[in-house]
């Protein structure tokens, strides 16, 4: 009789481990198949990755215009010699405009240039500000009836009623840049 029912315990014991072992590998099996890696990206990452995409374009379609803008101010402003080539004695002197039929006209009370503020964004491109009379502008901001044409590091462009004037920006005592 213990012979039988150490038998049968036997018996008991691998149907129970032969279940136990189907049941893992069902398990298994299905934890792979639910659990397949993805291929690729997410939705929200790839959505991410596309407003990142549509963000530097932006950005550099407006760094090449503001570019762009800056060589034309550039060229229009070439035949203006640099502050440094001139002479200490010359420096701020007004030069007066080329001997043309002078048309008289109501004068234009041009506000002081207190200085010119210079600036970098993240992706590298330089914006300027300039300080007249008091007050901060940046370029196509109207002063008046004067309108802000550009800002360079020589100075100010303003025009108006057809006539244009060129503010040259104050020398620096001293600056919290440290070229």
């Amino acid at each position: 009789m213990v012979l039988r029912q150490s038998v049968s315990h036997l018996l008991i014991g691998f149907w129970i481990l032969a279940g136990l072992l189907v049941a893992g590998l069902n398990g298994y099996a299905l934890m792979a198949f639910l659990d397949s890696p993805l291929s690729g990206y997410s939705d929200g990452i790839r959505a991410a990755d596309r407003g990142m995409l549509k963000f530097r374009a932006l950005l550099d379609a407006d760094t090449r215009k503001t570019m762009s803008g800056m060589d034309r101010l550039a060229k229009r402003f070439s035949a203006v010699p640099a502050v440094a080539d001139q002479p200490p004695a010359t420096r701020n002197a007004v030069v007066p405009p080329a001997a043309k039929k002078r048309v008289t006209a109501a004068p234009v009370e041009l506000p002081p240039l207190a200085g010119i503020i210079t600036g970098r964004s993240p992706n590298g491109a330089v914006r300027r500000l300039a300080l007249l009379g008091g007050t901060v502008f940046s370029e196509g901001d109207m002063l008046g009836e004067l309108t802000v044409k550009g800002i360079s590091a020589r100075g100010v462009h303003l025009a108006g009623g057809g006539n244009h004037w060129f503010l040259k920006a104050p020398e620096i005592s001293h600056s919290l840049t440290t070229r």
